[in-house]
């Protein structure tokens, strides 16, 4: 006896019950209900089955009686039972190998060496369709968590032409990089480029204010012959604080810490280094004119918007001290801010200093442009090729595919509520959901989800890929990319991915205990999110994975799960569960490109 799998359309989850058929004489006889009325439809098989078939596909048959269409069948035994622990360990391990893939993607040193090509005489640099003349006339900068690897691979290709290079790169960065055996993510012994390290928890800090001081002092010995390569990953803001008299390196740590705990996105804190330091917003393309500037960044920021992407130092400024004010007024901080800063803005913006006094309507457009003629930004590595990698990654594990989107925001557990309802209305998509249990749902799932902001499109695609998964009896993969945000209101430890796992585990529990159809408890869900940079908030994990086994399993040893969530503790939960594996523990990665998530769904039966 086997079961019958109705691929093609949403008839046959509203109109139809699961179809028994049996091999009688080299046919296949199909029953099934449509409308209370029974049918019987024969299917001629044209040769012997065998039953090891992973599938058949027959001649498309419609019975006009019935408007019933069935496209495909596999064979699959009615006795089979559910996935045992084995098989949900390798689903888990499925959901880490793909983020791994993701993450390798994006490796710096190869991002650097498909962006750059050198002539063979050596003396010429070809980037992006345009050639550079090597004169031992370069010069390095660069800032962020990935910069390390990429100046590496920059020394490796035209090292004989650097005169002099300077990056800031996070606090202990070498050492581990070394301890794990990654030499090639380390500026080798003798370089000209010399390495600073700072910004200890992602946090701006003397020492890297003393990398930014050494890098503007070096941008502005530059001449017209001087070639400037400019390494930027995420990160770099952090790492190249240069705040503008009579602002001090304090006020703006102070200032950041506000904005962060009142949950404002790292976009306002961009905004604001913009308009506060010297070296953001354009300052550093400035400071470096005449020399010829290249960029090379890995983008770290939603629809890679170069402004952004640690605070635009090589692009012109598109904000203005006005929005400034804005922000600290949305976020209800501007009275909590130091003095200075509010102070600084407010004089910025009365003197008229803002975007529309230096936009190019406001002057002659090809002087506008002549001032950043010599520059060029180009983006080598970014979310998109992640999503991509982890696509093809779980296309390589057997899974049925979709990227839902690169540019998911929002609050952490706001948007763990989401993928909880995300993950209902794939399990109900799949095509063996008898209507009974769950056209009804199904529609009430899907207006909670529009109202979420997920457009008819995309569940129109989740539902493509879960019909493509139930054909092929496997599991449903969907990624997603991005950053989140957590408004800090407890003490704990922990990162956006890890809070958003948690925040997910929880929401998706309480939705399976609260499906009276059963449905959710014949499918397993796996939910990842990690931060391709290796480390999630001041921890050693990268993020965290889970199921809905975690909270049974907190709660039977005595540990709140909501208690943690509500204090920001989540690392400390998932430390505590140790025989979960839930933490990704995968070190630092030497790249930076937001956020990836991960969820598998597949049927238990």
């Amino acid at each position: 006896m086997y079961i019958c799998q109705n691929w093609v359309s949403k008839l046959s989850r509203t109109c139809a019950s699961t179809c028994i058929y049996q091999l009688r004489a080299g046919h296949f006889l199909v029953q099934h209900n449509i409308r209370h009325s029974r049918k019987l439809l024969s299917y001629k098989t044209g040769s012997r089955l065998d039953t090891s078939w992973g599938a058949s596909v027959f001649t498309r048959q419609v019975d006009r009686r019935s408007e019933f269409v069935c496209r495909r069948f596999t064979t699959v035994k009615s006795s089979s039972g559910k996935l045992n622990k084995m098989e949900l360990q390798n689903i888990r391990q499925d959901a880490r190998d793909i983020f791994d893939a993701a993450v390798k993607s994006v490796y710096p040193p190869q991002m650097i060496r498909n962006a750059l090509t050198v002539s063979q005489d050596g003396n010429t640099l070809h980037i992006d369709g345009k050639e550079y003349d090597l004169r031992n006339n370069v010069y390095v900068v660069g800032f962020g968590k990935a910069v390390s690897g990429m100046a590496r691979a920059l020394d490796d290709l035209i090292g004989c032409h650097i005169v002099q290079g300077i990056i800031s790169i996070p606090y202990g960065s070498q050492k581990v990089f070394t301890s794990i055996g990654k030499q090639d993510l380390c500026v080798k012994e003798g370089s000209k480029i010399k390495v600073f390290e700072g910004a200890e928890n992602n946090m701006p800090d003397e020492n890297a204010h003393t990398a930014a001081m050494a890098i503007e002092e070096l941008v502005r010995s530059l001449g017209a012959d001087d070639l400037l390569i400019v390494l930027i990953s995420g990160g770099g803001s952090a790492l190249l604080p240069s705040p503008i008299p009579p602002l001090t390196l304090q006020d703006e740590l102070e200032m950041t810490g506000i904005v962060s705990r009142s949950g404002g996105s790292i976009q306002d804190l961009n905004v604001l280094r913009q308009n506060l330091e010297s070296l953001k917003g354009g300052g550093l393309a400035q400071k470096a004119k005449p020399a010829s500037v290249i960029s090379l960044i890995l983008s770290d920021v939603i629809e890679d918007k170069l402004d952004i992407i640690s605070s635009g130092p090589t692009t012109p400024l598109l904000s203005s001290p006005r929005q400034c004010l804005q922000i600290l007024e949305r976020l209800k901080i501007k009275d909590k801010v130091p003095a200075v800063v509010r102070d600084t803005l407010q004089e910025k913006a009365s003197q008229g200093r803002s975007l529309e006094d230096r936009s190019p309507y406001q002057h002659n457009v090809q002087s506008f442009e002549s001032q950043w003629e010599h520059v060029k930004n180009l983006i080598i590595g970014s979310n998109s090729i992640a999503t991509q990698a982890a696509f093809q990654g779980a296309v390589e594990k057997g899974y049925a595919p979709i990227i839902l989107t690169n540019t998911l925001q929002g609050e952490a557990q706001v948007t763990a509520a989401m993928f909880s309802e995300l993950a209902k209305y794939a399990i109900l998509s799949f095509g063996d959901i008898p209507p009974h249990q769950g056209k009804v749902t199904l529609c009430e799932t899907e207006v909670g989800l529009t109202k979420r902001g997920v457009s008819k499109m995309d569940l129109k695609r989740i539902e493509e890929a879960a019909d493509k998964a139930y054909n092929s009896r496997t599991g449903l993969c969907i990624i997603c990319g991005g950053e989140t945000i957590v408004n800090v209101k407890g003490m704990g430890r922990g990162g956006r991915n890890q809070e958003m796992a948690l925040a997910f585990a929880i929401e998706f529990a309480k939705t399976v205990q609260d499906d009276r159809s059963g449905v959710l408890k014949t499918f397993h869900v796996e939910f990842l999110s990690g931060g391709t940079d290796g480390q999630d908030g001041p921890t050693d994990a990268a993020g965290a994975v889970v199921n809905k086994n975690l909270i049974p399993t907190a709660i039977s040893g005595k540990l709140n799960p909501k208690d943690y969530l509500n204090n920001n503790d989540s690392y400390t939960l998932f430390k505590s569960i140790k025989e979960n594996n839930c933490l990704i523990n995968c070190g630092l990665t030497g790249t930076n490109v937001m956020d990836i998530q991960i969820m598998i769904v597949k049927s238990l039966l």
